[in-house]
């Protein structure tokens, strides 16, 4: 069976991310799970406000982008946390999923993506009648 959603590192926009300072490019950890109503991606974004998220569909691919400050730490002589770059694309392979009702939120660092099946596809219960 063809998996439906095919998860890819984004390096493509990487280097437009570099503006002269030290960047650090990340590929955020992701999960997917599958139910009978769709697909959860749940992605890890440490620190990330939901105003700095970027979710973009363009044809097949799904596109999470995300970015944080440096951390400049006042009075001390160590290094700072330096900006950080999140990217991270998903290639929806399957023509059965329901890209107009595709929803996200985030809780305590995670970003939860969920893309549902058409309705015409979900899983449905057939009863049995007795004749």
């Amino acid at each position: 069976m063809e998996k439906e959603i095919v998860t890819t590192e984004n390096k493509e926009n990487q280097g437009d991310l570099l503006d002269g300072d030290f960047v650090r490019c990340v590929v955020p950890l992701a999960n997917v799970r599958s139910s009978e109503k769709g697909f959860e991606i749940e992605i890890e974004l440490p620190g990330i406000s939901p105003q700095d998220v970027d979710i973009n569909l363009e044809g097949e691919h799904l596109k999470v982008s995300a970015s944080r400050p440096a951390v400049e730490h006042l009075g001390y002589n160590g290094p700072s946390i330096p900006a950080t770059k999140y990217a991270r694309s998903f290639r929806l392979r399957s023509a059965e999923l329901d890209r107009d009702g595709i929803t996200a939120n985030t809780s305590n660092g995670m970003l939860q993506v969920f893309i549902p099946k058409a309705p015409g596809l979900q899983a449905k219960k057939i009863d049995i009648s007795n004749n």
